[in-house]
């Protein structure tokens, strides 16, 4: 079974407005695969993708078509974008044993396309690396240096736990309490309920970090101590069962 992997990037499915082919679609117009994997780290690619399956399922209707979330917070940044790489790729290796893999290391970005060479290059895939231009069509990448450094597999729990710990970083980072009081804080799309989910959760963490003192609370909210007992009362909240 001949698969090809690539991100879906912002030239997929169509280049341009002209909608000339785009890199995954140059591909399979030159070159026939059995299953094509289609990755993405955000939202943001969604109706890339939904419109490249689509074509895909129209005009090469033998093969299949499947996405996978590659989820990074920061597709620039190597130290998060490989670990989420990493870990879907695994399954995908894990699931097809006996495939011949290629990957498109056209689309994506610059971080993403480093990130399948160590990849390829440390075992983790065995796998052509190709890509696609205009002027030469298809080339695969080979590195047949032999100083090329030796990169070694990691196990996969390790590399789950690093990602967690450098995305957690990040997060705190952009959780900082004077850039969020400067530029407001996050608010997803969905909404929030302020009264129901917000308030509360700053009410318990005041009591956790008082011990369940409710009068060292109020303090730490700027407010009066019979205030907020008032307003636990209305959520019916405790101040011992807050703190944990």
């Amino acid at each position: 079974m001949k698969i090809l992997i690539s991100f879906v990037g912002n030239n997929d499915p169509y280049a341009n407005k002209d909608k000339s082919p785009g890199p995954i679609l140059s591909i399979l117009k030159r070159r026939k695969f059995n299953k094509l994997y289609l990755l993405f780290n955000s939202d943001k690619y969604w109706d890339s993708l939904i419109e490249t399956q689509a074509y895909c399922n129209q005009n090469y209707p033998a093969m299949k078509v499947e996405y996978r979330l590659a989820e990074a917070i920061n597709p620039i940044d190597h130290n998060i974008i490989y670990l989420a790489m990493y870990k879907v790729v695994r399954k995908i290796v894990k699931g097809n044993p006996k495939a011949q893999f290629n990957i498109s290391i056209t689309s994506g970005t610059p971080t993403m396309h480093a990130c399948w060479i160590l990849l390829q290059q440390g075992g983790v895939i065995k796998a052509d690396l190709i890509q696609v231009s205009r002027e030469i069509g298809i080339t695969k990448v080979k590195f047949n240096l032999d100083d090329f450094p030796k990169i070694e597999a990691t196990e996969e729990i390790k590399v789950e736990l690093t990602r967690l710990s450098r995305e957690n970083e990040l997060l705190r980072k952009a959780m900082d309490l004077e850039s969020s009081l400067a530029n407001g804080f996050y608010i997803p799309d969905e909404g929030i309920d302020l009264d129901n989910e917000i308030l509360p959760a700053y009410y318990k963490g005041a009591l956790n970090k008082t011990k369940g003192n409710a009068a060292k609370a109020a303090k730490l909210l700027g407010l009066k101590p019979h205030t907020l007992r008032k307003r636990l009362r209305s959520i019916d909240m405790k101040s011992n069962d807050c703190y944990e």
